[in-house]
């Protein structure tokens, strides 16, 4: 199988398309980060998108109040109505996932950089070792190619994910937001899947599982004297792409199976809930 270390599916690349917010609103947003920057000085690159990412993590939290203390139990996730209560509004307010997201995406759009959002699962299963078990799709998570010239592509997640980008290659780890926390990207096998052991059927069920590892430094003891076992918070996180011509298991040929057929499926979860998630969507 060829290797995709780094890219996606194909070494395809995210085509870059224009942000729902004007400068003005973008640079709200960077000063309500407080980002030490402007717009017109903004150059798109790993190293601003992390910091962008950090900022806006520590910025917005992860919160849906009006879903319980609001007549109509809803939140208003449109583009406007998160900059409203996002950026406008001066109270620490924040979203779920898909605001929390679909802001950063539009933002860093605006700013540049070549993103795309896909939807994710979450994993029921808060047992590193045991096989995902997923709900229905209910995620968001963004792929990002940061460098200008290249289609090197990131994985990042101001959701549920940690406060780095991860690049798109099994084995890819980064720090989390201690050094004592470390989440690691892992390709595995679909253990639900119903095709057979095939070549094709290999390589279109084959997925990522991000993996986050904190563990306790020392050993601190409890009240009663009895040592902490040290923490094994493993989150999961699954990333399936399915390429526009992958071989078919019938007839062993190339021809495309969709037209648009780039398919992702995403898992992951945050500290020690060990929630993971996944689910498709398609790159245009």
């Amino acid at each position: 199988m060829a290797s995709n270390k780094g890219f996606l599916r194909d070494g395809l690349w995210i085509k870059r398309t224009q942000s729902v917010y004007t400068p003005a609103q973008v640079s709200r947003w960077l000063s309500k980060i407080q980002y030490p920057g402007s717009v017109s000085g903004f150059q798109p690159d790993l190293d601003s998108l992390t910091h962008l990412l950090r900022l806006s993590a520590a910025t917005f939290p992860f919160e849906n109040t009006p879903m319980h203390y609001t007549p109509g139990h809803s939140m208003d996730i449109s583009a406007e109505g998160l900059y409203e209560r996002m950026v406008e509004g001066g109270g620490g307010e924040g979203s779920y996932c898909f605001g929390l997201n679909s802001l950063f995406l539009q933002m860093i759009r605006a700013l540049g950089f070549r993103a795309y959002a896909t939807a994710g699962r979450i994993n029921r299963e808060t047992s590193w070792h045991l096989e995902p078990a997923f709900l229905s799709v209910g995620h968001m998570i963004i792929f990002v190619q940061p460098t200008e010239g290249s289609n090197e592509t990131y994985v990042l997640d101001v959701g549920y994910g940690p406060v780095r980008p991860i690049l798109l290659e099994e084995g890819a780890k980064i720090m989390g937001a201690t050094p004592s926390e470390t989440y690691t990207l892992v390709r595995t096998a679909r253990a639900d899947s119903s095709l057979g052991e095939t070549f094709a059927a290999r390589r279109t069920e084959l997925y990522y599982l991000f993996q986050n590892h904190l563990q306790t430094l020392g050993s601190p003891q409890k009240s009663n004297g009895d040592s902490y076992a040290a923490i094994h918070t493993k989150t999961l996180r699954s990333l399936q792409s399915l390429g526009s011509c992958i071989p078919s298991s019938r007839t062993n040929s190339s021809k495309p199976i969709s037209t648009a057929s780039t398919i992702a499926s995403w898992a992951g979860a945050r500290g020690r809930s060990g929630r993971t998630l996944s689910a498709p969507s398609t790159f245009g």
